[in-house]
């Protein structure tokens, strides 16, 4: 917890305005022994951290995972998880690999989580089987909806290209 406050106030001083965390996986990342417990864990780090968002005047986005058999891995399920924080110091940031490795559309991601709470984007491609990091259009995501869903929601926080190096 308190490597994650430094964090913060590091964040701050570099001028960014965002954080970007992945659920907390006390389990492993293919299995979820008590969903019960592992909403607990995540509900309780995250709410002890927003004194220190509000402080440094920091949201904490929350990314979707591509994991299936963690209860906060979907767009949605993050973002449900984000309304019940309830609070103006979390957010959302859509990953666009991990939904394509659950199978789901980034643009309908786009759509359910809306402008209001969608604050960050990792955009990346792949074959919709792994966490590839692929360049955009070298995989299967439907980039032309994506962009579309964008422009519907008005989206105007920060995006950044997570993908890997590949050779020509």
């Amino acid at each position: 917890f308190e490597k994650i406050s430094k964090a913060l106030t590091i964040t701050r001083l570099l001028g960014c305005r965002y954080m970007v965390i992945h659920p907390l996986m006390p389990y492993s990342h293919d299995r979820e022994p008590d969903r019960e417990e592992f909403y607990r864990i995540n509900f309780e780090f995250f709410n002890k951290l927003l004194d220190g968002c509000e402080k440094n005047d920091v949201i904490i986005c929350l990314e979707n995972m591509p994991m299936p058999a963690l209860s906060i891995a979907s767009p949605q399920a993050v973002l449900d998880f984000v309304k019940e924080i309830n609070c103006p110091y979390m957010g959302v940031c859509l990953d666009t690999g991990h939904c394509s490795v659950l199978k789901l559309s980034p643009g309908d991601a786009v759509r359910t989580i809306g402008k209001e709470y969608l604050k960050v984007l990792h955009i990346h491609d792949n074959m919709g089987e792994r966490d590839q990091h692929l360049l955009p259009f070298k995989g299967i995501i439907d980039w032309e909806d994506f962009s579309k869903a964008l422009k519907e929601i008005g989206f105007d926080g920060c995006l950044s290209v997570e993908a890997a190096p590949q050779s020509a």
